[in-house]
Order: C-alpha cells, then structure tokens, then sequence
C-alpha cells in the first residue's frame, strides 16, 4: 500500500520537482564533502546547471589541483563568461553525476 501511494504522489509535477531538486542537491553534497576532503574551497554549490540541468559545485581556481583535474578527469573548457573583473573561461568534469567547476582567466 506504502509503494502504491508513493508511486501516485509521484505523478503530482511539483512533488516530482521536488525530488529531483533533492536528488540533485545530494550529489552536490556528496561532491562537496570529497572536495573538502582534499582541502579546497567550495564557492557556490547548486542544483541545477544552466546547459545541462546537472547539479554543480563551482571549487575556488587551485592551480594544483585544477591542473590534476584537468589530467586525471578529463575537465574540459564549457564557455568563456566576463564581468567587470575580467573574462574566465568556465572548466569542468563530471564525478558521479555533479559537475565540478571552476573559473580560470582567459589569457
């Protein structure tokens, strides 16, 4: 009976939103804690992204480590995004299904 009413709440679209949401902001978490483990600093962390509708957490730039990611993950450049401080060039790669990126300065 449980999974029979769990099954019909599901067919509500704002529930089903919802836990897509709470899905999405798991794995983020999930990629926040390993990124703390290895001592970088998460910026901003959300549940959507704006291409792919992949959870992201965008990692303050860590010459080290981004240079690593880039090696070991296969992090590739997206786009290139400018503010008033500049333009970046926006990289990334996927670890179990959340996006991790950071910014590094277009030269």
């Amino acid at each position: 009976m449980g999974i029979a009413m769990h099954a019909v709440d599901l067919q509500r679209p704002g529930l089903a939103k919802a836990m897509k949401v709470a899905e999405n902001v798991t794995m983020s978490l999930r990629a926040i804690d390993w990124l703390i483990r290895k001592g970088l600093s998460v910026a901003l962390q959300g549940s959507k992204d704006e291409l792919t509708g992949k959870p992201f957490v965008l990692i303050e730039y860590a010459h080290g480590y981004c240079s690593k990611f880039k090696a070991d993950f296969a992090a590739e450049r997206v786009r290139c995004v400018c503010n008033h401080t500049g333009t970046f060039e926006v990289w990334q790669f996927e670890m179990n299904g959340c996006l991790i990126q950071w910014l590094e300065v277009k030269s």
